[in-house]
């Protein structure tokens, strides 16, 4: 059903196909950070070595990018979820929706606000863009989205019979889905009679919790473990191993498995969390023009200004300062790295290796792995620092990723 059919890109990820698109992108972060004192989400999302695919038969990158930047459109892990918001207003004018659906489709339209910050270039040159996305009410927004859920799920065919091979048709969120085990949607279905949530905020990390028998928990994780055979593997099952594999090491997770439910927390409470996806190498240049017109503030220089107490930035102060306080610490690291480039042999080049080579030590200190360099001549000090940004954006699954520096 078209009505509903939005809400999918909301809530069900794990249930949708890719979304076709001429733009795609070398690697994606998105760091989280609840504020408690105004109920609001806040969700940097970095869009990593933005390019064209080659392929014309799913667009013209040169006028996505102005759409999806004068809608405010929301992307997240290469195109598999777009969230168009004029199109959810549409739909939401057109069609009839559940009481629940619609709660939580006018709660999006007024809570959340998107703020293109503007674009970066990598110390190897590729350009990326960073977008600030701001759900306010945040608390209200998951016990609607909880609610509309379970009104989804409650909609939903059961299973047809008891047997081990029965299969649930689940109506979720405008598709149908038939090929959910009736052994899992047995008590997914109760979970939502009894009022159940399944997602909520602790702190700035992200609960979610379910019912499934430890069987099929079982099985689902040893399929994973199956796949770690990295010779066997074809190259989309490569990148999608090395995108899980940054998730599961890089992020705090938290896993409970018990025979009621499986509870899943995704970062920390007590600190904003960082999840990195790498997913290519493929950054051509194709898209700069386009990427450097639409979000024309370049953030880089402001943020070496910021941190190295030399200029008081040139855009607005609260953006730079989720950059350098809250925002990727590579980013902090990368706008520094290039200020170390491009100033001539004098006192703005000495202050940049000093913050450079004191992070460093900082680093190495608490972080340990990927080790920063705190030592060279200025040009094997710049490259082994290029060389860091690297590691860090595929780490710890650096190994599979060709460590070059863009063409």
């Amino acid at each position: 059903m078209k009505a509903l059919r939005w809400f999918a890109r909301v809530a069900a990820i794990a249930f949708l196909a890719a979304v076709p698109s001429c733009v795609e992108l070398d690697g994606q972060r998105i760091t989280i950070r609840y504020d408690s004192a105004k109920d609001e989400l806040q969700i940097l999302i970095h869009y990593d070595g933005i390019h064209d695919s080659g392929s014309p038969q799913h667009g013209d990158g040169r006028q996505q990018i102005p759409e999806f930047v004068k809608e405010g459109r929301i992307m997240l892990f290469d195109w598999i979820c777009v969230l168009n918001f004029d199109e959810i207003r549409r739909d939401v004018e057109r069609t009839e929706m559940p009481a629940a659906q619609r709660a939580f489709a006018d709660a999006i339209l007024t809570s959340v606000t998107r703020t293109p910050l503007g674009h970066f270039r990598d110390p190897d040159g590729r350009v990326g863009a960073v977008q600030l996305v701001v759900i306010r009410q945040a608390k209200e927004i998951v016990r609607k989205l909880n609610a509309a859920i379970r009104e989804a799920l409650l909609a939903s065919k059961p299973p047809p019979d008891e047997s081990a091979q029965d299969v649930a048709t689940i109506s979720f969120f405008g598709g149908e889905y038939e090929a959910i085990p009736g052994a899992f949607a047995r008590p997914l279905l109760a979970w939502a009679r009894e009022g159940r949530d399944f997602i909520a905020i602790d702190g700035h990390s992200l609960r979610i919790a379910f019912p499934m028998p430890l069987a099929i928990w079982a099985k689902a994780k040893g399929s994973i473990i199956e796949r770690v055979e990295w010779d066997k593997l074809g190259k989309d099952d490569k990148t999608a191993l090395v995108a899980f594999q940054q998730l599961f090491a890089l992020t705090p997770i938290e896993i409970s498995e018990s025979s009621e439910a499986i509870r899943i927390r995704l970062g920390e409470p007590h600190r904003e969390s960082t999840f990195r996806l790498r997913m290519r190498e493929a950054y051509k240049p194709d898209l700069e023009e386009v990427v450097i017109r639409e979000v024309p503030v370049r953030l880089d220089p402001l943020i070496a200004g910021r941190l190295l107490a030399k200029e008081a930035g040139g855009a607005s102060v609260a953006p730079i300062d989720a950059l350098t306080s809250w925002g990727p610490e590579e980013d902090r690291v990368a706008a520094v790295i290039h200020r170390y480039a491009a100033a001539p042999d004098g006192p703005d080049k000495e202050a940049a290796r000093a913050w450079l080579t004191s992070w460093a030590k900082d680093w190495n200190r608490t972080h340990l792995v990927p080790e920063a360099p705190t030592e060279g001549d200025p040009a094997a000090f710049l490259a082994a620092w290029k060389k860091w940004y690297r590691r860090m954006l595929a780490f710890p699954a650096e190994r599979f990723v060709e460590d070059k520096p863009a063409q």
